[in-house]
């Protein structure tokens, strides 16, 4: 009999093993069935639809290595981040696991919609249906491709189910992979389209849709020097906010965690549910994600009652200088204040207190004050609103020159990072109050694109197009308006004009804080050397750690050696490697 599952894996784009993922279809279904049987069933079609969105997780349930080292945004705290040569540069190299996963995971990806799309030929279901997920199918592809061309460039193309090990995999050319990926998102929403307009279920959408051809676009437009892509990817993203609701939501709201899958401004998420999970016989502990773990100090170990924290991406000092007064994204991105049931007593800790409905008759163990709130007046004040529960708590504020927990020794903002227990604020976007002390244990929804972005896509779209500056003005503005809002602050005092690059990349600093965009942002707006000189700590070298021994620059990841010592094709390795 057949395997129930011959879902072939890529591995390193040369295919070194072919493998079947016996563990997931035996899971859904135990009959004699054959795979080519079940598979054109109208269950099995949506068992591969779904898996292909399950392939999705993998770049994003674990570490923000691939996303978050190496910029402005982000440095180590008391632990190193899990691969210091994404952070530095001068070190890596084309052996990088960390790449090579990514890579991988990438092609499977691939596979996996591929062998989704295979069966849409042959399937015994609705049409409408097929046609709908057959689209999803495509759109899952043309995004892993485009994860692949922002991190390496061009990439070899497989746009077939492959069912055999193939050896010689030609590389495709920067235009030809952008060329696809476009080519496969504008098909789904042609005349043809059997996608919703919108959806808060965690499917793709015509929104979703329109808001990654804006940003393929806006990345093609300046990786291919071609103006006129900057004025489709303004189109396109105008198309998506046409579909919204605009930024209804405060930003605090945004990210209540008792709202998961009810936020009208979300285009896409990767959903996760605690409760399923558990009903499906999974370990909570293995099979939820780390998005709430990585970002901000050492809170200590579980009988301290904070929450879990790798402390391994802290939000730098740079981030810290970019908030203003009256920005509500400073107190929504942040937990500034750490609470204790008894202040006096270490183990005391209520972290997650402000979800709980305890906060009120708390203490307070720590505040950490942003830049503008940190003079000796600010704090006195501040100690002075709720004197009974603030009177002994430690104020660590988040500057430049700042104080050790001991509030006697002067620290460096990053000292404080590293050396510190509980030296920093962390940040609060995607706390899971019903998680437990564990790496994994978050069941948050991982938002990959939300409305808040497609205004800054639009906004650098227009910028990069030339002579639509009021527009520019514009998209920022709706975005800093809602930050804003119930501040006592007048239009006038925060709107920004004439907003330039910089203006644009500070803006998505704040807004998007955490959401694994930055070093795509640096690289793609070729900012990432000069950011990265300005304002990563760890960049030892400077602009000498960029230095490839060819004498180009590491401006792309390197392709895994493996992928090309095991492709028969010529591969050519990106430029610094």
């Amino acid at each position: 009999m057949k395997k129930i599952l011959n879902i072939v894996m890529l591995s390193c784009i040369a295919l070194l093993t072919v493998t079947g993922c016996d563990d997931f279809l035996d899971a859904d279904n135990k009959s004699n069935v054959t795979s080519d049987e079940y598979f054109n069933t109208e269950a099995g079609f949506e068992t591969l639809i779904n898996y292909a969105y399950a392939q999705l997780k993998p770049l994003y349930n674990a570490s923000p290595t691939m996303q978050c080292s190496g910029t402005d945004m982000y440095h180590r705290g008391r632990n190193s981040m899990p691969d210091t040569d994404l952070q530095i540069y001068s070190s890596l190299n084309a052996e990088n696991g960390t790449v090579n996963s990514f890579y991988v995971n990438c092609y499977r990806g691939i596979q996996a919609a591929n062998c989704a799309l295979f069966y849409a030929n042959s399937v015994d279901a609705d049409d409408n249906l097929v046609s709908k997920r057959s689209q999803e199918a495509r759109f899952i592809r043309a995004y892993f491709y485009f994860e692949l061309v922002q991190h390496f460039g061009g990439v070899a193309i497989v746009d077939e189910y492959i069912s055999s090990i193939v050896t010689t995999m030609p590389r495709n050319t920067l235009e030809e992979t952008y060329s696809f990926i476009i080519s496969e998102m504008e098909a789904i929403v042609g005349s043809g389209s059997a996608l919703e307009e919108t959806d808060l279920n965690g499917r793709i959408t015509k929104q979703a849709v329109y808001h990654y051809l804006a940003k393929v676009y806006l990345t093609a437009g300046w990786d291919l020097n071609n103006n006129t892509y900057f004025t489709t990817a303004a189109n396109y993203a105008q198309q998506a906010i046409a579909l919204g609701s605009g930024l209804d939501e405060t930003y605090a709201d945004l990210w209540d965690p008792s709202r998961d899958n009810m936020h009208q401004e979300v285009v896409f998420a990767l959903q996760y549910d605690r409760i399923s999970s558990g009903a499906a016989g999974l370990s909570e502990t293995s099979n939820g994600n780390q998005l709430q773990t990585p970002f901000g100090s050492y809170y200590g170990g579980e009988e301290n009652h904070y929450k879990y924290s790798s402390s391994n991406f802290c939000p730098s000092e740079h981030l810290m200088y970019l908030y203003e007064p009256g920005d509500s994204r400073y107190e929504a991105t942040y937990m500034t204040k750490l609470y204790c049931t008894d202040v006096n007593d270490q183990y005391s800790g209520d972290y997650y207190a402000p979800y709980n409905g305890t906060a009120e008759d708390d203490d307070i163990s720590y505040y950490y004050p942003a830049h503008y709130q940190s003079s000796a007046d600010d704090i006195a004040a501040w100690r002075n609103e709720d004197l009974a529960h603030r009177a002994s708590t430690k104020v660590i504020p988040m500057t430049s020159i700042t104080l050790s927990t001991d509030e006697v020794t002067p620290y460096t903002y990053y000292e404080a990072a590293t050396l510190d227990v509980f030296g920093l604020t962390c940040i609060r976007k995607f706390d899971d109050p019903e998680s437990s002390f564990n790496n994994n244990t978050c069941y948050r929804d991982i938002v990959l694109a939300r409305l808040g972005e497609t205004y800054l896509i639009a906004a650098e779209a227009y910028l990069e197009a030339g002579g639509h500056q009021a527009e520019v003005d514009q998209m920022v503005n709706t975005v800093r308006e809602r930050a804003y809002r119930g501040s006592g602050l007048t239009a006038s005092e925060y709107e920004k004009s004439n907003v330039d690059l910089d203006d644009i990349l500070d803006e998505r600093a704040l807004e998007l804080a955490g959401e694994r965009l930055r070093w795509c942002d640096l690289r793609r707006t070729k900012k990432l050397v000069e950011y990265n000189i300005a304002y990563n700590p760890e960049l030892i070298n400077g602009e000498n750690s960029f230095n490839g021994a060819d004498g180009n620059q590491k401006l792309y990841r390197p392709i895994p050696q493996n992928a090309i010592n095991l492709n028969d094709a010529e591969i050519e390795q990106n430029p610094g490697y």
